[in-house]
């Protein structure tokens, strides 16, 4: 009986051991907190900073691949703090002549990183609009509001739609993008998720977008589907 049992327990520790390796790197503060960020906020507020001041240094020297832009609703003119602005590095420029403003409608390819962390050498993703390799070819856009994301939510057969506003970051890159550029952009906590956990992203967390603003529509005209 007794060499039944150990076999039985032996099966389950097998069995569970994969499941816990997967928990271990889950994109989420929620078990084992301290190893997998630690140091979190300070980590995040050191590397801004340091971005921010490296950012400026390289537009003074005439740099125009970086790119400082104060939170869109505040002025610039304005004596602000660091964690007012976002930075962007421009990966490629598109051919638009013109930027969204906040009641347009967006066509957008984006993929959102945490900093590197125990388990994500190279950040965890978050969220993302592609699968497998940037492809702008293959990749389907998703649509959004400069300001505001509606998403449609079905339960028990009935839809509605649900709006939430976008993270001030987000918001500010865009409204400062012209149709087919692609921006990484590095959004202070302060303009992201804040200083709550939310879904699968830590408390002071410094957001890294790879961002690309495929189309403009403004209020009225057809957004095409897809």
């Amino acid at each position: 009986m007794r060499k039944w049992i150990n076999q039985v327990v032996t099966a389950a520790l097998l069995f569970l051991l994969p499941l816990t390796s997967f928990l271990v790197v889950a994109c989420s503060e929620e078990d084992d907190t301290q190893e997998e960020y630690p140091n979190w906020q300070e980590t995040n507020e050191t590397y801004f900073k340091k971005l921010y001041t490296e950012a400026n240094q390289r537009i003074a020297a005439g740099d125009k691949s970086w790119k400082v832009f104060a939170k869109w609703s505040l002025q610039d003119t304005l004596h602000l703090n660091v964690d007012d602005y976002i930075i962007a590095h421009v990966v490629s420029e598109g051919t638009g002549t013109e930027t969204p403003i906040y009641s347009d409608t967006v066509l957008v390819h984006y993929q959102g990183r945490l900093l590197p962390s125990v388990s994500f050498p190279a950040g965890c993703v978050f969220d993302q609009t592609w699968l497998n390799e940037y492809n702008p070819k293959t990749m389907k856009p998703s649509k959004l509001g400069v300001g505001q994301t509606v998403r449609a939510v079905t339960q028990n057969g009935t839809t509605t739609y649900q709006t939430s506003a976008n993270i001030d970051g987000f918001t500010t890159a865009l409204m400062q993008m012209h149709e087919g550029d692609r921006w990484m952009v590095y959004i202070p906590y302060n303009l992201g998720y804040g200083t709550e956990t939310t879904d699968k992203v830590p408390a002071y967390s410094t957001l890294v977008f790879d961002l690309t603003l495929q189309a403009i529509y403004h209020a009225g005209e057809v957004v095409p589907s897809f």
